[in-house]
C-alpha cells in the first residue's frame, strides 16, 4: 500500500492534486484525461496515448490497482500574463511514483544490503507546459513529500527507498531534468526496438535516486 502522501501540494508557481477517484463523472478523471489523451504529451510513453475517456479510466485504474500509484495532476496556478487562476488552475501535466513487479532494472550504486522498496517515477507535461521549469518544480514538490510520507517506514531500516526513472537518448531533457532532482545514471537498458516520438528507439537510460 502506498505511504501517506499530501493531498494537495503548491509550490511557487503550481499546485499539485493527488488523485484516486476513477468515475467517469469525476474530476480526477477529467484531469487525468487531458494528459493522456494528448498525443504529444504522451509520445514517450509505451502505452501511448487514451483516445477515450472510456480508455483513460481504464488506464488509470490500472496505475492505482496494479501499480498502487501515487499520481499527482500539476495545475500551472497563473494565467500567461500573471493573473491568478480560479482553484484548481490549468492543467498542465502529471507525475507518478509506482511499483514495479519486476524490480530495480539494474543494480543501484552502492547501499545497505536490505530489500529495495522501489518505485518508478514517470511524468509527462502539455507542450504549452514545456520549457519552463514546471517538470523540475514538480517533481522536487512529489520527491519531498514522498520522502515525508515514507520517514516513519524508512527510520525502522527494514528497508531502503528507491526511486527508478527511465528516458530515452533522444529526450536529453529528461535526463537533465531528473539529474537536477538528484537522481544518478545508472547505466543503459538495451530493448526490443520500439517506435517512440517518431523514431525507432533500441533502449533507454536508467537513472536512480534513494530517498
Amino acid at each position: 500500500m502506498s505511504p501517506p502522501t499530501k493531498e494537495v501540494i503548491e509550490t511557487e508557481r503550481l499546485r499539485l492534486i493527488r488523485i484516486s477517484d476513477t468515475s467517469l463523472d469525476g474530476d480526477h478523471l477529467k484531469w487525468f484525461h487531458e494528459t493522456w489523451s494528448d498525443p504529444v504529451a504522451t509520445s514517450w510513453s509505451l502505452h501511448g496515448k487514451c483516445s477515450t475517456l472510456e480508455e483513460s479510466q481504464d488506464w488509470f485504474t490500472v496505475h492505482l490497482k496494479t501499480y498502487d500509484a501515487i499520481t499527482y495532476i500539476i495545475f500551472s496556478r497563473f494565467s500567461a500574463d500573471g493573473a491568478e487562476l480560479p482553484f484548481p488552475g490549468e492543467v498542465i501535466g502529471n507525475m507518478c511514483l509506482r511499483t514495479q513487479a519486476a524490480g530495480a532494472s539494474l543494480p543501484p550504486f552502492s547501499r545497505a544490503k536490505k530489500p529495495l522498496n522501489l518505485r518508478s517515477m514517470g511524468y509527462s507535461f502539455l507542450q504549452k507546459a514545456w520549457g519552463k521549469g514546471y517538470a523540475t518544480e514538480a517533481g522536487r514538490a512529489v520527491l519531498d513529500a514522498y520522502r515525508e510520507g515514507t520517514r516513519e517506514a524508512r527510520e525502522k531500516g527494514d528497508e531502503v527507498y528507491y526511486v527508478e526513472a527511465i528516458w530515452g537518448e533522444g529526450n536529453p531533457a529528461s535526463g537533465r531534468v531528473l539529474g537536477k532532482l538528484g537522481f544518478r545514471e545508472i547505466g543503459y537498458k538495451e530493448e526490443e526496438k520500439v517506435w517512440l516520438a517518431g523514431a525507432w528507439r533500441y533502449g533507454y537510460i536508467v537513472s536512480g535516486w534513494y530517498v
